[in-house]
């Protein structure tokens, strides 16, 4: 089995040495720095095998496709990577054991995309981008995707347990993807998942109206059928409705926006939990109780990126002891504390 790691890059020099560490046992490396500044160049020089790219205008996927295109033809199974990520150890043994080759097309694995300050992991999800050489391409100029080729029946291996890649996120790195993500909605207006990227962009910079436009617009397409992602696009309605502070209508419109992502995703805390913190503030003590409730009963973590670390780190239980000490329901607040 010949595996490879492909790689785009523009100023990670401080990443490149940990990056290669962790990349120690693949057949190839391949990176294309795209108009880096700093070192990184010349530092993965000697280490990988590093190319220069100019991608113009820039676009996340025709980078990630000359990336791949780079990759030599007799490789097995393709790595996508970014500097700022590390395969941990053991990764190839863990790969080697779950892919068969001749057979499976693509890989499901544990991917952590964040740390807290004392390095545990706050959000981590399942992920599948590592493929087959041939087959596959990138779409969507930011948020990229892996496509597999019309016609082609992928055939998935799972890796469970530990994180397989880890993501170290480099904070002081600008990123504004508004502007791409506007593209990508304008190529494609019916893909869903372009979309709700496109809306939540929106809402992060502050256009909540143009926001809310487009989170309805997400929710109108038949390809919207994923009720995890619907359920998070409703949420954010809610939140964009608040923000606005439209007299009579604002917590009537996100009330109902919740509601609805409840019976979407019935089994998303995310939900439960802005229900019940919303009613709190209100001071629907018992409203806030019920929400906080049905958000405890939900044991089980999903493995999708949406899931949100406050719904798992006793956010919840801390509500629900203040709901609890509001209605004087006293062994009950006991308990829950």
């Amino acid at each position: 089995m010949r595996i490879a790691v492909y790689a785009i890059a523009k100023d990670e020099a401080k990443h490149v040495v940990r990056f290669a560490h962790s990349c120690m046992g693949a057949d190839q490396v391949i990176v294309c720095d795209t108009g880096s500044n700093d070192e990184t160049f010349e530092r993965l020089s000697g280490l990988v095998t590093v190319h220069r790219l100019t991608v113009k205008p820039w676009r996340f996927d025709d980078a990630r496709n000359a990336a791949l295109a780079l990759v030599p033809g007799d490789i097995d199974v393709c790595i996508p990577l970014d500097l700022d990520e590390v395969l941990t150890p053991g990764w190839r043994e863990r790969i080697e054991a779950v892919w068969c080759l001749g057979k499976t097309t693509r890989l499901m694995y544990p991917f952590v995309w964040n740390f807290d300050g004392a390095g545990k992991p706050v959000t981590f999800f399942n992920s599948d981008k590592i493929h087959a050489r041939a087959g596959y391409r990138w779409r969507n100029p930011c948020h990229e995707a892996l496509r597999h080729a019309p016609g082609m029946r992928e055939v998935f291996g799972v890796i469970t347990g530990n994180p397989l890649i880890e993501h170290h996120a480099d904070d002081a790195k600008p990123r504004d993807y508004l502007d791409l993500l506007k593209v990508a909605v304008e190529e494609n207006p019916h893909d869903d998942r372009a979309a709700h990227y496109y809306a939540r962009e929106l809402f992060f910079r502050g256009h909540l109206t143009q926001a809310t436009e487009q989170f309805e617009r997400h929710l109108s397409l038949a390809s919207a059928t994923w009720s995890a992602e619907r359920a998070a696009s409703l949420r954010y309605l809610a939140k964009c409705w608040m923000m606005r502070c439209l007299p009579l209508v604002s917590a009537t419109k996100a009330e109902h926006a919740l509601l609805r992502a409840a019976e979407e995703d019935p089994l998303a805390r995310e939900t439960w939990l802005q229900l019940a913190e919303m009613w709190a503030e209100r001071g629907d003590w018992t409203g806030a109780l019920w929400a906080s409730h049905r958000c405890l009963a939900i044991t089980e973590r999903p493995g999708h990126y949406i899931s949100e670390a406050r719904c798992w780190d006793g956010t919840v239980e801390k509500l629900y002891e203040r709901c609890c000490r509001q209605l004087v329901l006293k062994r009950m607040a006991a308990a829950a504390a």
